[in-house]
This record gives structure tokens, sequence and C-alpha cells, in this order.
């Protein structure tokens, strides 16, 4: 439902202006019209979607409104708006589906669905306008976006306060954490024993990790664990197991999730499963077997049993029906709890893993339930029956159900204690997770007919304004036939096109990025093969232009051709030369092979990069040796790069722990005698920096050509602030040191938001040999050893502009050159895409 209203949300969008720009540019108009819609509405709409057409959609669940609640009634009112949509580094923000949500809900439910209607249409007709939702909004409702935001956000607070006047709040004793600055979360909690548990500590500051804190809050890190979606560990006295994802190393849309476990006692990790789909698994109480849920390919789901010290398979047990199962938990040695989602919503159940018998518990409904674990007669659990998540307990013998927290805003992760007489969980608040227990006391617990639900509950007239809920029982089955694709068959899908010529793989903010010409684009139904085909006219030149790239084998296979203008010469510079004349236009033709592997692994981001690249070229070269001119030139390059880096949290700059090494080797196997061959190795590392969020970047390198008649250019960097250069053998050493400055989350309206500015100071230094240097006009040979060195530092500024989705940076940096006695000033300036970073090389001026 969610991902469907996307689809909707962009039809929408073809008409008016935009259905023309279609005409004249293909579908990647309608796509980039699609950026005139705040984030926060493309999916707080889509949310809204979906939990107006189900029983189950997150705007249902009080944790989606969690956040934003406890910084309204804790803080007193939620972030500004664009400290909202674009996030901090200082604090922690809900994000835009969270907050998007509400807006919506709460327009739609003060003005209507047309509203939203409205929007969606004056923008695909209107495009060409500025800020086409302002505009709607103002002349529907008299509202700006940022209006929209404050006042949803008033009324919602007010209603807020009378839940949170209403609701009664239990008395925990919370777990003294030290104190901390910034938002922090302990989540997870497992007993070690009656005095010590295990969490998982995250937060602003810093990376996942399981950290051991006893109940006057002291601490201690226990291990880092790598990738996993944080659902919830298992522990015992002396062992740890977690499912932990593994991408795999070629294909980005397989991945795996493998059981790791960690003896507690020496602190060894094992992996025990490989290429596996386990989910979410308990350790036994005996500390002899694992119960986890196995998902296969073809979607079929199970209660996996495994043995803790080999990860083998021991039996498992499938529930009639195929329902999708989560969470299992131990009750007793042949006993098991789980979590079941069907058409009718959520249970718990119970398997019995002698005989295979499955026993329903509970039927709950579409009311959320989560974790659940076994206390004599009870089963206590996570439910939303009061518009709060809470813990309630069931009684298996009376089938009476009973309400055991109340918290002022949200209870997760329930655990029971050793000595069985308390539980301990993770209570929320607007600066993170914190950790209590609670005395187990049945005789005080609240009958469930007894709780109400205060919350706000806008889905209802959300609900109210559709045609009904879509019931998965009534979907109509149908079968379709089974056609084979052939992917040589699919390997065009031509869908956007250009009245002019952009390099779009080659984009700078430098010059001017279009040409008089013609592109079309195309990308084939499995994303693995792109394609682009250009002409342009420049300087009074015909070019065409061509690039193909395949990824659909294990080498990525990228070809460029260029083809049109004056051929590259290097003439004759006698004297007596003749001018020399040419036939034919210049033909590049690029071909790249490379393997781009994913090796991450617990909790070091790593990947290796084994790339050949050719190069050919049509260009004429004066040979004086056979007093002729030669015809093409081919060069061959062979590139090894491996990276190796700590995971980063919120506020990190770069890594704190890291390596990085760069091999390349060129030369040109029919012309050696006119280019020779050049080779070069650069290794850095990272290592942390004197506090937190700082890091150190060192790193080295040698560069030796093998020269003949014409030099390469250097492919290692010469001291910030030396230019036009090359050096035959080139020696450089750098460090940087990175640090966050402050982070002032100013902004001047919708014209600029500032979330943070960090920096770099540097130290740099080279020894070249056989170095050449440009003077304005001509090249000199220099045939002294140099020594060149330079320092300074870089204050960078992070920002948003104009309310543009994407950020950008700016920058400015000092280098001293002591060589030359001279102070240079260089600038940078970039966008950042999703990750994909335009224009970052820096400028003089």
């Amino acid at each position: 439902l969610h991902e469907l209203r996307h689809v909707v949300q962009i039809d929408k969008l073809n008409q008016g202006f935009t259905k023309v720009l279609s005409y004249i540019i293909g579908e990647q108009g309608v796509g980039g019209v699609s950026v005139m819609l705040p984030m926060w509405f493309l999916e707080g709409d889509a949310v809204a979607t979906e939990t107006s057409l189900s029983h189950t959609g997150r705007g249902r669940l009080p944790s989606f409104e969690m956040g934003l609640r406890a910084l309204s009634l804790e803080q007193g009112k939620v972030f500004k708006y664009d400290k909202a949509f674009f996030g901090s580094f200082k604090d922690y923000s809900p994000d835009y589906y969270q907050f998007g949500y509400q807006l919506i809900s709460h327009s739609r439910t003060l003005f209507g669905t047309e509203i939203w209607q409205n929007a969606l249409n004056k923008t695909g007709k209107r495009s060409y306008t500025l800020n086409p939702v302002n505009f709607s909004l103002r002349k529907q409702e008299k509202l700006t976006k940022k209006m929209l935001y404050e006042l949803t956000f008033k009324d919602l607070q007010a209603k807020w306060m009378e839940q949170d006047r209403k609701t009664r709040k239990s008395s925990f004793d919370t777990i003294s954490q030290n104190k901390l600055k910034h938002y922090t979360s302990y989540r997870f909690p497992q007993y070690l024993d009656d005095s010590t548990l295990l969490v998982q500590k995250s937060g602003m500051d810093q990376i996942r990790q399981l950290v051991s804190i006893n109940l006057e809050g002291d601490e201690e890190i226990v291990f880092t664990p790598g990738f996993y979606y944080p659902v919830r560990f298992s522990a015992t006295k002396n062992f740890v197991v977690w499912a932990e994802t593994y991408d795999d190393s070629r294909w980005e849309n397989r991945s795996y999730s493998i059981i790791k476990k960690l003896d507690l006692r020496n602190k060894t990790e094992t992996t025990l499963t490989r290429r596996s789909r386990y989910f979410a698994p308990d350790i036994s109480p005996d500390e002899t077997r694992i119960a986890a849920i196995d998902i296969n390919i073809s979607n079929q789901c199970s209660v996996a049993i495994l043995d803790v010290q080999t990860g083998s398979l021991i039996q498992k047990h499938s529930i009639p029906g195929n329902n999708s199962l989560h969470m299992p938990k131990w009750v007793d040695e042949q006993t098991i709890l789980v979590i079941v989602i069907n058409d009718d919503g959520k249970s718990i159940r119970r398997v019995n893993l002698e005989t295979g018998e499955w026993e329903t518990l509970l039927i709950a409904g579409y009311d959320d339930i989560l974790n659940a674990i076994s206390y004599k007669e009870y089963i206590l659990y996570h439910a939303t029956y009061s518009g709060i998540d809470n813990i309630y307990a069931l009684n298996t013998k009376t089938g009476e159900k009973y309400q055991v927290t109340s918290s002022r805003f949200g209870v997760f992760d329930v655990c029971l204690a050793p000595s069985k007489d308390k539980i301990a969980i993770s209570d929320y608040s607007s600066n993170g997770y914190k950790l209590a227990e609670l005395s187990l006391k049945p005789e005080e617990w609240i009958p469930l007919e007894d709780v109400s639900n205060y919350s706000v509950k806008a889905y209802n007239q959300l609900s109210k304004q559709e045609k009904g809920v879509l019931e998965t029982k009534k979907i109509p089955r149908t079968k379709y036939e089974e056609k084979p694709f052939r992917k040589w068959k699919n390997l065009f899908g031509f869908h956007s096109w250009m009245p002019f010529y952009f390099d779009y793989n080659n984009f700078t903010l430098d010059e001017a990025p279009v040409s008089l010409g013609a592109t079309l684009l195309s990308q084939n139904k499995l994303s693995t093969a792109v394609t682009s085909l250009g002409y342009y006219y420049k300087n009074q030149e015909h070019h065409f232009v061509t690039r193909f790239t395949y990824k659909g084998w294990y080498p990525v296979i990228d070809l460029f051709w260029d083809y049109g203008g004056e051929p590259h010469v290097i003439a004759d510079t006698s004297q007596s030369a003749e001018p020399f004349r040419y036939s034919g236009k210049k033909s590049d033709f690029n071909a790249n092979v490379y393997i781009p592997l994913n090796l991450t692994r617990n909790r070091f981001i790593r990947g290796l990069y084994p790339e050949i690249s050719s190069r050919y070229s049509n260009s004429y070269i004066y040979n004086y040796e056979t007093k002729s001119y030669d015809r093409g030139r081919l060069f061959l390059n062979y590139r090894l790069y491996f990276y190796n880096y700590l995971k980063l949290a919120v506020k990190d700059i770069k890594p704190r722990l890291g390596l990085v090494v760069d091999i390349n080797y060129s030369h040109t196997p029919l012309n050696s005698d006119t280019y020779g061959s050049t080779v070069s190795i650069l290794a850095g590392m990272y290592v942390p920096g004197f506090f937190n969020h700082h890091s150190i970047y060192l790193r080295g390198g040698i560069e030796r050509q093998q020269t003949a008649r014409y030099l390469y250019g250097n492919r290692l960097s010469f001291p910030r602030g030396y230019t036009n250069r090359i050096s035959e053998k080139l020696n450089t050493l750098r460090a940087d040191y990175y640090l966050p400055l402050f982070y002032p989350e100013f902004h001047i309206g919708g014209l600029l938001y500032v979330p943070r500015f960090h920096a770099n100071a540097f130290y740099d230094y080279a020894k070249g040999e056989g170095n050449y240097y440009y003077n304005g006009s001509n090249w000199e040979f220099d045939p002294d050893t140099r020594k060149m060195s330079s320092f300074g530092g870089q204050i960078t500024m992070d920002f948003y502009a104009l309310r543009f989705p994407f950020p950008f940076n700016i920058g400015i940096q000092y280098s001293y050159l002591p060589l030359h006695q001279e102070s240079v000033f260089d600038y940078s300036f970039g966008i950042d895409f999703f990750g994909f970073r335009v224009n970052q090389e820096k400028k003089r001026f």
C-alpha cells in the first residue's frame, strides 16, 4: 500500500506543464518535478495511505508518534521546521516519515482529502513555478508548509497534553546511567545475573555496542557487533547470540542473515551459520540450542532449532498455512513461544518441539504485539491496547489479561530476571531509551477491561475518508502464466531524452554542463544495463558520444566512445617543420572492466575493487627518430583498490579506524618508446583523534615513472597549494586531523539552514625527482631533487539552500608553502545527491 501510493503520486504529477515536459525530456521530467514535493509529503502521504487502507499501518502504532510526543511534552515543543525536515547533528530528530504523517493526517482532518489532491494537481500542472505546494496551500487555506507544520504540532501538543493528563503512570526503578549530554538509548536488556544486565547502547555519539551495566549504572563495553537489524539479541550467563546481516560480495540485492555467538568468558566471537536466513535467535536456558526464525527464498517460514556449538540444524517446525513467524522465545527445554501474523492479525502461539503441535494462547488481532516471555502461569508481552506501548500479562489458565506497566511514552524489551521476581525494560524519553526495573506483583496489575486508550487516533478520520479497508482475504488469487525472460532481448529500455547534450557521468560546475545537441537515455528492467547516446555541436564541430555499462555479469563492463572534432596532434616543433595535415575525426574509446566487491563483515565496512581499464585515441604524435607521425595511442591501467574502516557514528566526520590501499600501474604496450610506464602505491590509515568524533588520516605513497619522450601526470597528490607539476619520482606523506567545530542550526527563513561546521588541519610533504613545472606558457625541467611541504587547514560548512532536499557544502582552505614562503587560499563547493558527490575539487582564488 505504501509503495503503490508513491506510484500514484508520480502518476498524478504527469499532467499539465509536466506532461508537456515529459514529451520533451521523457520520464526524467516527472522524476525531476517530484523534487518539488517535500520528502515529508511523499512519505507522510504514503504512510497515511497504508494507515487508512489497512488495519495495521504505521500511523496506528503508538511508537510511530512516540518521539514527537516525547519532544512536545518533555521539551515543550517539537523542533523548528527546518531542523525537523533536514535533521540535526546535535539532537535526535524523528524523521520525515513520522512528522510527515502527522502533517498529512492533521491537515486531512481539518481540510479534507482535497487539500493534497489539489497540491498534487497544481504541482503537475504548474511545475514551472518555484514552489507549487506553497502556492496551492496559500490559495486553499492561506497556509504555507511551515505554517501548516506549526499549526499541526500546536494542536497536537494540546491533545497530547490531555492524553498525558488522563494516563496513569507507573513508577519504575530507573537504573542509573551516567549523565549523558546527547540522545542515547539502552535497548534489549538481558540479565547476566540479578544485578548485571547486558544491553545495546547506541546514540548520536556512538555506534551500537553491547555493554554490561550494573544496578548502580557502572558500564563496561563488552563487544561491538556488526550490522544487524535492531530487533533484539539473546544472552545467558556465558553466551550472547544475535542475527547479523551479510551482504553478498557482488550482488547488492542479495543478502543473508547469519547467526553469531559471543562467549562472554573469553570474548570469543564465532560465526555459527553462513549464507543463511535466520532471524531473531534466542538461546535456550541450558545453553545447548538456539531457536530462530528461518525464511527461505520461497518465503516459507519455520522455527529452526540449531546447535549452539556448531550452528547445525537440529530440527525445523512449520506452522500450517505458512503464517509469518516472529520472535521465538524459550519457555522450557521443549516449548517455545512464537508471535504469528496472518490475515487476522497477530497472535501468540506455543509450539511443542517433541510433538510439533501448535497451541494458540492469545489472539491479539490488529493490536501490535512484539516480544513475549513466560513467567509462572503468565505470558508477559508487549502490546498497544492503551494507545501507548506497554507490558501486559496473560493468565494462561484463566485467559484473563492485565496491564503490567503504564509508561508515559512507551515501554519495550521486557526481560525476566533470574530471580523471577522482577523484569527489566527499556522506557522511552525524549533523550533516548532508559533502563528500568519493575518488581512483579500480579496483585497490583490492572485488568485489561479497566484500561483506557486516550490517544489522538487520527487514523479513524483517515479511514472514514476512504471507501474501506483492504481485506487481504478478498484479494483475487490470480495465477499468471510464466514466461522465460531473455536478458539479451531486454538490454535496452529507453525512458528519457534531452534536446541538448548532458554528460551526467562527468557533471561538474566548472563549465557549462550542457551543449547544443541531443541525449537519449536507457535503463533495462533489471537495472543491469545502462546506455546513453549523445550528439553535441561545439566549437563548430560535430561530436557523437555513447556509453554502455553492463552490471549483469560478475565483472562490470563500462564502455565509452567519443567521436568527432579534431584529433589530438603533437606536432613537429622544429623551425623547418611543415604544417601537418591530418585526416579523419577524433575517436576516443574507453573500456573499463572491474569487480565491485563488497566484503563488509562484522563492524567494518570493507571493499575490494580490482580494475583493468584501457583508452584508445587516434591522436597523431611526431616521432623524431622516424621523422614521421605515429597514429593511435593505447593506454592500459591496472588498479587494485581496497578499503576497510569502522562504521561511523552520526557525528563522525571521518572513520576513526581504517585502512586504504590504492595500487596503480599504467603502460602503453604499443607505444612504450613514447610513453614508458608508471606505477604508484598509496597506503593510508585512520586512527582516533584526541576527542570523540575526531579522526587522524595518515597516508604515504610512492610513484615511479619509466620515462620516455612523454610523461604521465602524477596520480599521487602534491602538497596542497602546489599545482601544475609533474615528477618522475615522487614520494609523499600527508596527515589530516578532522574534527567537528559546532552545530549552529541557524536558519534564515526558507533560504538557508546550517546544521554543522567542521574542519581539518593538515601537513603535507613530498620529495620529487625529475621535476617539471608549468611556468604559465611552457613546461620547464628542474633536474634537482625538490622537497616540498605545506601546512594549513580548512573550514567547511554543511548547509541546505532554498529547502532543496540535498545538502550542499562549501569550504575555505588555507595553505602555507614554506619553500616559496607563500600563502594560498582555495575554496571547495559540493552537492551530495544520496551519496553521489558533485564538484568536490578545490579551486584557487
